[in-house]
């Protein structure tokens, strides 16, 4: 069975080629986490209303191991800006992100900005990942011996506008999600240039998938829509 399962899972993945897409009522399994379910998903679901309808799309957290999820098939796709590592998967960068810092308005420091000096003194809002993962900005900051220790911990982004509104409170994410915060909280540039690539990673099993390969033709297509604000 343990060599028989590829080939199983290799029959089970041949899906409808691309111009059956609208009669495919099967349901695509794809792991993301807030960021990519902000940014990527809406535009993806306008082309799958367009063009798809009768398929089903279930979005699970995508933590900080989406490798054990693919590998585990507990999802078919993944959309993260975690490396595949040495796993056997495919990926393919969708696109770079960089980072920004997110203050109340009316702070002194949305009128005056951040030098590495400030940021480093300033009150931070800190979000505590899942396995303990931390942000690839934190990592270049250390090396530089700049330290992180927030005032505030919360475990996700959802509300994180009313925390910071009225304070001083300053909160370091990727850049884009500046399209969800605004107009409430205002972007200033970050005084460190760290980036990361946004990933779509998935197992070679689906390759031969024209269901799998219209949805990552798709999954290109909604982040070119996302750039251009389509």
């Amino acid at each position: 069975m343990a060599q028989l399962r590829p080939l199983l899972e290799a029959m089970r993945s041949i899906g409808p080629e691309a111009e059956d897409i609208a009669r495919d009522g099967a349901t695509i399994t794809i792991a993301a986490n807030f960021y990519e379910r902000c940014l990527i998903l809406p535009p993806l679901l306008r082309i799958l209303r367009d063009e798809a309808p009768l398929l089903r799309v279930s979005v699970i957290p995508a933590n900080f191991a989406p490798q054990r999820l693919l590998l585990e098939r507990d999802c078919d796709l993944a959309l993260t800006p975690m490396p595949v590592g040495r796993e056997k998967l495919r990926s393919e960068r969708l696109f770079d992100e960089h980072y920004a810092c997110f203050v109340d308005p009316h702070s002194a420091i949305a009128r005056e900005g951040l030098d590495l000096d400030h940021f480093a003194s300033a009150q931070h809002l800190g979000i505590v990942y899942a396995e303990g993962w931390s942000p690839f900005w934190q990592a270049d900051l250390a090396r530089q011996g700049v330290a992180f220790d927030p005032v505030v911990r919360v475990p996700s982004f959802g509300g994180v506008e009313r925390l910071i509104a009225g304070s001083e409170l300053v909160l370091t994410a990727p850049a884009r999600l500046g399209r969800i915060f605004g107009p409430s909280l205002t972007a200033i540039s970050a005084p460190f240039d760290s980036r990361m690539q946004i990933r779509m990673v998935w197992s070679p099993l689906s390759d031969s998938s024209g269901r799998h390969r219209w949805l990552r033709a798709a999954i290109r297509r909604a982040c070119a829509a996302m750039e251009t604000g389509d």
